[in-house]
Order: structure tokens, then C-alpha cells, then sequence
């Protein structure tokens, strides 16, 4: 299992026991972020599971998202990501909001936390859990690594055009694999003045519903590939984007 945009989707579904890209086009400084949006203020995501061929929805949970200036001596973007009970996950994560590459992250998840630093190319960190002692992580990657963590972001900040597609080197904050996901600007819905883009992996599709005007997100709907199993979120924001 890998973290989120898989965002918790992932964790949701566990938790429910429901079971070519170049590096230096992405190097090329990030000409595929068109307009970097992070934003400040408070976003509160009810979340809702649906069966594939089955028309009831479930709410399971809710997820506030929280964007501010990082604390005085901290240079960077605070986004945190703080999940309801029964689930047991928040994360914290520093960005730099011009390239919205990743700076440091702590991710507490399931008794476990997880502390990264990012520096381009290589990624340091620990994992601690209940009592074991701490064990350190160290690795270096072929390319700058996106947080999983930061999905929603990157999806805000691209290139609104019908066909845009690009590759993503997104780094998992729980087994420390880079994939090459996908997103992509898929249609344009005038009538509602929205733009729809699909996050794609191996294991799940994401379709995110943003504002047109505002690039901020409505809507998102995630299906794993394997069992057909949505989760829907649904942004309710409060605060400046």
C-alpha cells in the first residue's frame, strides 16, 4: 500500500478490508506547473465509499486539510491532512510553494510516524513505532521527487488544456517507492465551469472536479481497479484558496 492520492483511498480501503516518462523533461523547471496553487485556508472533505453496481453511498469518514505559512523559521507552505476516527492517520508536510517540491513531512499513521526530509534527489528519514527503536531511511532517486501526500496541489497547479498530459515522480511515504503516475487534463465542462483531471496509477483512478475560476477542488471520485470499490470526496472549503 502506498500513500495518498491514493490520498487514503487506499487506507479507506483497507481500513473496510474491501479489499515513460524523461527526468529531464521533468527537470525542465517544472514547465508543466503552470500556475503553482497551494493556497491558505481550511478545507473540510467529507468522504463516502459506493459498491461498484450498487447506487447506495456510505459516508465512512471526514478529512480537513489545513494550508499555512510554515512556522517562523521554516521556510515553506504547512499543508496537514487530518483524518476523523476511525481512522487513525495525519500528516504534515512542508512545501515550496513556487515549485511545490517537498522540503520535510511527518506522517502519523496507524501507531506508526514516519519523518521524511526531501532534498531533490535524496529523501532521509525514520520510521518509529510502538516499542521497537527508531530505523533510519536513506536513499537517493534518479530524478526530484512529489510527495504521495501532495496529489491535490499538483492537480491545481497544471496546465489547463484539453490533452495536457504529464508524468509525476511521486514518492510513498509508506514502502519508499517512486512511481511514474499520470495526470491528466481530460475535458472541459463549460456548463459548470469546471476543468476534470485524472490521476492514474497502477492500482487506482482518481477524476478530480476543479473550479475553472478558482482552481479550487469541488469534487473527486476514486475507483480501484481491482474490485470497482468509489470513494468519493466532496470539498467544502472555508478560508481563502
Amino acid at each position: 500500500m502506498r500513500s495518498n492520492c491514493r490520498s487514503l483511498a487506499l487506507i479507506l480501503m483497507t481500513s473496510l478490508a474491501l479489499a515513460a516518462c524523461s527526468p529531464r523533461a521533468l527537470q525542465r523547471e517544472r514547465a508543466w506547473i503552470a500556475v503553482p496553487t497551494v493556497g491558505e485556508g481550511v478545507n473540510t472533505v467529507s468522504v463516502s465509499t459506493r459498491r461498484p453496481g450498487d447506487t447506495l453511498v456510505r459516508t465512512v469518514g471526514r478529512l480537513t486539510i489545513v494550508v499555512q505559512p510554515a512556522p517562523r523559521g521554516i521556510s515553506g507552505v504547512l499543508m496537514t491532512r487530518d483524518w476523523t476516527p476511525p481512522f487513525l492517520s495525519s500528516d504534515t508536510l512542508v512545501l515550496e510553494p513556487k515549485t511545490l517540491l517537498p522540503i520535510r513531512e511527518a506522517l502519523h499513521f496507524n501507531g506508526a510516524v514516519r519523518t521524511y526530509r526531501y532534498a531533490g534527489r535524496r529523501v532521509t528519514g525514520s520510521l518509529a513505532v510502538p516499542d521497537s527503536a527508531p530505523r533510519s531511511f536513506d536513499a537517493t532517486y534518479d530524478e526530484p521527487v512529489f510527495a504521495f501526500n501532495e496529489v491535490e496541489p499538483l492537480v491545481r497547479s497544471l496546465d489547463y488544456r484539453v490533452g495536457v498530459r504529464i508524468v509525476v515522480p511521486l514518492f510513498s511515504e509508506v514502502d519508499h517507492a517512486v512511481e511514474h503516475d499520470t495526470l491528466s487534463v481530460v475535458a472541459r465542462d463549460a456548463e459548470h465551469g469546471t476543468w476534470i483531471v485524472e490521476f492514474a496509477d497502477p492500482v487506482i483512478t482518481t477524476l478530480y472536479t476543479v473550479d475553472a475560476a478558482t482552481r479550487m477542488l469541488r469534487e473527486a471520485v476514486t475507483t480501484q481497479r481491482q474490485s470497482g470499490l468509489a470513494v468519493l470526496y466532496h470539498y467544502e472549503s472555508r478560508g481563502p484558496a
